[in-house]
Order: structure tokens, then C-alpha cells, then sequence
């Protein structure tokens, strides 16, 4: 793709919610790596359908340099089709540079295995560095049973 803002003008044309929930992740992703700016004023004019694939894409790039603004940007997106998508995106986005932001947002995610799931692989990914903190983490946050008894040992 030579020009991801042409990509993006022309995904953002498309009338077809399916045709364009393909382009978008892809497009978007291109397009953050540029400026995440204009990676995010696309996401913006995409259909319900084609906004967590985008927003999902642009994540990465955008918490590279401003998680706290990422976060607030996550937060914007909520009731999007297809959230979870995005905040787990945000999620694997900054577990290694701030993993108590980065677990505390899954408890985002709506669907409950998802995110119990998401709980066994970032914090199992955060223990090995840490686990002390992860250990102290889950005991201040409310989790679930399983994440609790797997890492409060």
C-alpha cells in the first residue's frame, strides 16, 4: 500500500459494512504507523461494524507514545461493536510498559471467558518478570476466582 490516506479515503467511502470491516484493520494499522491522528479521524468515519477492527489496528502504534491518552481514546470507543476487540488490543499494547494499566482494562472486556482468558495470559506473561507484583495486584483488584487462586501463591 504506497498511500495509506488514499487506502483510508477510499475504505472510508464504501457502503458495504462487510467489505469494509476487511479493509479497515489492515488500513488503519498502515496508516498509525504514519500518524496515528489521522489513523484515529479514520477510524472515526468508518461504519459501527468496521470501527473495532480499525480502532483495534491503531491501538499499537498510538499507546507507543501515549498510553494515557490511548486509554482515553479506548474509553471514547465504548458501546463500538466489537469493544473487546480494542481493549484487548490496548491491553497486549502496554502490558510490558505499564502491566497494572494494562490488567486493570480487562476487566473491560464483556465477554467473560475472553477475559478470563486474557487475565491467565497477561498476567502469566507479567509473573514471569514480576510476581510479587502480579501477586500483589490481584490481591488488590477484583478478579476472578480462578485468576485469584492462580496468582495469589
Amino acid at each position: 500500500m504506497r498511500d495509506p490516506q488514499a487506502a483510508a479515503d477510499w475504505v472510508a467511502t464504501m457502503e458495504s459494512g462487510e467489505l469494509q470491516n476487511r479493509a479497515s484493520g489492515n488500513v488503519a494499522k498502515r496508516l498509525a504507523r504514519l500518524d496515528v491522528d489521522k489513523a484515529a479521524e479514520f477510524v472515526s468515519t468508518l461504519q459501527p461494524s468496521a470501527k473495532a477492527n480499525a480502532a483495534a489496528a491503531t491501538v499499537p502504534a498510538m499507546s507507543e507514545n501515549d498510553i494515557a491518552g490511548t486509554a482515553r481514546w479506548v474509553s471514547s470507543l465504548a458501546g463500538t461493536p466489537g469493544y473487546d476487540k480494542i481493549v484487548e488490543s490496548f491491553v497486549w499494547s502496554c502490558d510490558d510498559r505499564a502491566p497494572e494499566q494494562s490488567a486493570a482494562w480487562i476487566q473491560g472486556i464483556s465477554d467473560k471467558g475472553q477475559q478470563t482468558k486474557l487475565y491467565h495470559r497477561m498476567l502469566g506473561g507479567w509473573q514471569k518478570r514480576d510476581a510479587d507484583a502480579v501477586r500483589t495486584w490481584v490481591t488488590e483488584n477484583d478478579v476472578p476466582a480462578t485468576v485469584r487462586k492462580r496468582f495469589s501463591r
